[in-house]
């Protein structure tokens, strides 16, 4: 108790298996913060929770070439965090590593500091990382992971767990939020961490929300930093090529944040489909070439709550240029919300069935 142990290249864990948790490793005192260096782990799995580590108090630190290869469980197909601090640095590796919820890892509280690659993991939710408490930092690019059904990368659920993004996630794919998926909780995009843009590239949903998928009272959307933030080339079937807030608040955006190349194939909201005016961010905003193909709003889709408005003036800092809706708005549509333009000058060719830059329908209007 309350001793730290190194484990080095001299190590490999193989074969292992719990009936628990904790398939090679189980950490439960609270001063124990073991470091695993160039170590193996392969083939290992445990039938509840963590394929390979269980932290359930104190912590562990991977570091240099430390590899898992073939790794199952329940919940964190490779690792599961209760309570305490998980570092991954870097060059650690991870492969062939399943689970049901969490594909690499699971969290129901704790600190996690991620700056390896996720990549390559399936799992039914959060395919590379499923949290319901707790704070993960992520530093590393999560690429190419797959949910069954919510969270392609990040799936956020249950009590009020909160991840904050500084790098890239790219090409992963779920039914609902390609990349992200928050029921629950606070994602932060920060572009803070070096001098090139944080992206959302090529993810895609069968579903809603091509990126992110915001489904709760309880969940948050921060974009903050100085680095540019960009979503390019994302794509969702029913809605919200980029992101999809049904319900939870998205706030002001700090970065200037580009919207680039997104579409929908059969619903609306080309980059954004939002449940209510509220939910449209302050900020510098820019829209380019962002389609709703089957449905309305190029850009933005505004879907209902006739209590709500927005109100675009000549201090507006949005751009829209070459958004295309198939029915109605090519840079906004809005069915129930009241839209103000007060001396904004809409940018560009948009273009539309009806309405090239802005339309409504039903309860909707436009001044």
């Amino acid at each position: 108790k309350g001793s730290n142990i190194s484990f080095s290249g001299t190590n490999t864990f193989e074969a292992n298996y719990s009936p628990n948790e904790g398939g090679a490793v189980t950490i439960s005192s609270s001063g124990n913060i073991p470091s695993f260096t160039d170590v193996q782990f392969k083939n290992n799995s445990a039938d509840n929770q963590g394929g390979t580590i269980a932290i359930l108090n104190g912590g562990a630190t991977l570091d240099g070439a430390t590899s898992f290869l073939v790794s199952s469980s329940d919940k964190g197909g490779a690792v599961y965090i209760t309570n305490g601090t998980l570092t991954i640095n870097d060059e650690v590796t991870f492969e062939d590593i399943t689970a049901n919820d969490g594909g690499i890892i699971h969290m129901i509280g704790g600190i996690a500091n991620i700056y390896a690659e996720l990549k390559n993991t399936t799992a039914n939710n959060g395919g590379a990382v499923y949290m319901t408490n707790g704070t993960a930092n992520i530093y590393g690019v999560l690429s190419s992971n797959t949910a069954l059904e919510n969270g392609g990368a990040i799936c956020l659920s249950v009590d009020l767990p909160v991840v904050n993004v500084h790098n890239n996630l790219a090409g992963n794919n779920a039914v609902n939020g390609g990349a992200i998926y928050v029921q629950s909780g606070t994602i932060s995009i920060s572009g803070d961490v070096s001098s090139s843009d944080v992206t959302f590239t090529n993810n895609q949903a069968s579903g809603y929300g091509g990126a992110i998928y915001i489904n709760g009272s309880r969940a948050k959307l921060n974009v903050v930093g100085t680095c540019p933030i960009v979503f390019s080339a994302n794509n969702a079937a029913n809605g919200g090529g980029a992101v999809y807030a049904y319900e939870g608040t998205i706030s002001n955006f700090t970065p200037i944040v580009t919207f680039s190349g997104n579409y929908t194939t059969n619903g609306d909201g080309g980059a954004l489909w939002l449940l209510t005016a509220n939910q449209v961010p302050a900020g510098r905003l820019v829209f380019e070439n962002n389609e709703s193909r089957g449905g309305s709003g190029g850009a933005i889709y505004i879907a209902s709550d006739t209590t709500t408005s927005l109100t675009l003036d000549s201090a507006t800092q949005y751009t829209f240029d070459n958004n295309v809706a198939g029915e109605y708005g090519g840079a906004i549509h809005t069915v129930a919300s009241t839209i103000t333009l007060d001396g904004f000058v809409i940018d560009f060719e948009n273009s539309a069935k009806v309405g090239g830059g802005f339309a409504s329908s039903e309860t909707g209007k436009i001044y």
